[in-house]
């Protein structure tokens, strides 16, 4: 059940920065469904960063807050290559 502990703890991580992490997307993209999509990507590279679980408070929201940087400003380049 070891397992299952660290996935509820992780779940808890992600969802203490969930907010942060949909605010700067809304931020830079400035459409809530393209925030949402972009948030959700944020979230998933978030899961699998292990540098993520490991950080104190003020640094899991400033990794938080870089991760969601970089997923809106690839998305929006993305979009704006199929345009």
């Amino acid at each position: 059940m070891a397992g299952d502990t660290a996935l509820v703890d992780k779940i808890v991580l992600l969802r203490s920065v969930e907010p942060l992490v949909f605010q700067v997307s809304l931020y830079l993209l400035g459409d809530s469904h393209e925030a949402e999509a972009a948030a959700k990507e944020a979230l998933l590279s978030l899961y699998s960063c292990p540098k993520f679980g490991s950080a104190k408070d003020a640094d899991r929201a400033a990794i938080a807050k870089k991760t969601a940087m970089s997923t809106a400003i690839r998305r929006s380049a993305y979009r704006r290559k199929q345009a």
